[in-house]
């Protein structure tokens, strides 16, 4: 009877956040009325810092800095104003997309930590050599440390990378549009001023290994 040990993801941390962005548009045409806006969130890195954080009183790590780069996908569904006249407004229905980025460093606690391994030191070792024996013509008569000869030892321990999964983004949007144009009564407009909160749900894994307990093999 063998126990199992697997190679799984392994769930470091959860974190929720915050992010208050700005955003200028400029739409190609005169707009009279936005009909649609869809967003959507990309991450483009994700990187964990695992040993920056805080540690408990045994220096165990208790903390990392999550360091977040992305952008907010946005597509502006608008009605143009292509010809105003007295009360009425005739145009095309047009679209524009634009990219936010956004970017902010976290602090994540762990709820299980992760795994570091580290490189160790350089181990140097030094030949003893007698030139009157070993007849080495590197160097004259001389009995001792070697100048001509040396050997080096170092052990490279390497670490599965901490990864992320983005779970869920909430946007609140609050939209000014900017540099109204007054044409027989009907009011246009140039540029949208967009005020955003971004709240993110991320999780921090790493792959290790785990014994599953209480599953044998026969």
């Amino acid at each position: 009877m063998a126990q199992i040990i697997s190679r799984i993801p392994v769930v470091l941390a959860e974190t929720h956040i915050q992010i208050d962005l700005e955003a200028d548009i400029k739409l190609k045409a005169d707009f009279y009325e936005m009909k649609r806006v869809k967003k959507d969130v990309f991450l483009t890195s994700c990187r964990l810092m695992p040993t920056v954080g805080r540690r408990d009183k045994c220096g165990n790590m208790v903390s990392g800095k999550l360091f977040l780069e992305g952008y907010i996908h946005e597509n502006i569904e608008y009605a143009a104003a292509k010809c105003t006249e007295k009360d009425v407004v005739s145009g095309r229905i047009k679209h524009t997309t634009v990219k936010i980025p956004f970017q902010c460093v976290t602090e994540v606690f762990y709820q299980t930590p992760p795994i570091i391994k580290y490189r160790s030191g350089v181990k140097k070792i030094e030949y003893f050599d007698d030139t009157s024996i070993n007849n080495n013509k590197c160097q004259e008569h001389l009995m001792g440390k070697s100048d001509c000869e040396q050997a080096f030892e170092e052990l490279v321990y390497y670490t599965e990378k901490p990864y992320c999964e983005l779970e869920q983004a909430r946007i609140f949007e609050s939209d000014l549009n900017k540099k109204p144009i007054k044409s027989d009564g009907v009011i246009t407009f140039k540029r949208i001023a967009e005020k955003l909160v971004l709240f993110l749900r991320i999780k921090v894994l790493q792959v290790q290994q785990v014994n599953i307990n209480n599953i044998y093999l026969t």
